[in-house]
């Protein structure tokens, strides 16, 4: 009966010791995302999910497994613009850093030429959308653009050849 008695224990002292370990390994993983709004529609093999509230963005990423904070991110698509070698003209920006004021100079070897200039915020905001001639010297003001980097494209209207520039705006 003693025998009995002392395996009954070593069982229980075995049981107990081991539980601890149990609930260690047995947590699942669950894709949650806690927003003030938010839903998910699925259509044939198409999803679209949205979230509204977060204000946090982060990811963490190894081989194989994505950690994403913020921003619902079910998954990334990366798609590659390629560079344009040659656009068939120049253009000069300075100064880069500007405070208020850049100038935006296009060389016309032959013709004045009729570009469009678009500047953008780092989230694709259109900030400025406006006409230039090249051979002309034109000042742009970045005095009502918030501090940061901004995107300045440059598209010659006869054949759609564009350049993109990287403008740091400080104060």
């Amino acid at each position: 009966m003693k025998t009995h008695s002392i395996i009954g224990i070593l069982f229980f002292l075995t049981a107990l010791l081991c539980l601890p370990y149990q609930c260690l390994f047995s947590q699942t993983i669950q894709n949650e995302v806690l927003a003030a709004a938010g839903d998910a529609y699925v259509l044939e093999n198409k999803e679209i999910t949205w979230t509204l509230g977060e204000s946090i963005v982060e990811s963490f990423q190894t081989s194989n497994i994505l950690i994403s904070q913020g921003f619902h991110q079910p998954s990334f698509s990366f798609s590659e613009i390629p560079a344009q070698e040659n656009p068939g003209f120049s253009a000069n920006i300075f100064p880069n850093p500007a405070v208020r004021y850049i100038t935006v100079q296009i060389p016309a070897p032959d013709d004045k030429a009729l570009f469009r200039l678009t500047i953008c915020d780092v989230t694709g905001k259109l900030l400025l959308n406006k006409a230039i001639v090249s051979d002309q010297e034109n000042k742009i003001d970045l005095g009502q653009f918030s501090e940061g980097i901004l995107f300045l494209n440059i598209i010659r209207i006869k054949d759609g050849n564009s350049q993109c520039f990287k403008i740091i705006r400080t104060d």
